[in-house]
């Protein structure tokens, strides 16, 4: 798992390159935003053990592939984003979330296989909601 100090790190360069700031700062305490995010009254930061974090991956698997599946632009990306977070916490570097095409389906079925996951694809691969498709290839 990724220590609190390369958490912060992320944090501060995700406002250049990395990927949103707001994911990553879930997972910070109180003191290791101080100055550099707006933290709400209450703040408690997630759990950030290994069976926390792929309980949250499960939890939302069913949400991304629906947004997958139905051709939701923003929110299937949206969606590789948590992922890409998710498995940046657990230094699993095994599925390259930077290719992003067919709405992330090949990134979701690898992580579904690779976690046990359920795989909720609809077997039709699009990079388009007009676009026929192809269909789904093994991963």
């Amino acid at each position: 798992m990724r220590t609190l100090n390369k958490i912060r790190e992320a944090f501060v360069q995700a406002r250049n390159e990395f990927f949103e700031p707001d994911f990553l700062a879930a997972y910070l305490p109180h003191k290791d935003l101080q100055g550099i995010y707006h933290i709400p009254d209450g703040w408690q930061p997630r759990p950030r053990d290994r069976n926390s974090v792929i309980a949250e991956m499960r939890d939302y698997m069913s949400f991304a592939w629906d947004k997958a599946n139905n051709c939701r632009g923003l929110s299937a990306y949206r969606s590789m984003v948590h992922y890409k977070v998710w498995l940046w916490l657990l230094k699993d570097d095994s599925i390259d979330t930077e290719e992003y095409e067919y709405y992330g389906k090949p990134q979701l079925a690898m992580i579904c296989k690779k976690y046990g996951f359920r795989n909720e694809d609809n077997g039709i691969w699009k990079n388009s909601e007009l676009d026929d498709g192809i269909p789904a290839k093994e991963v």
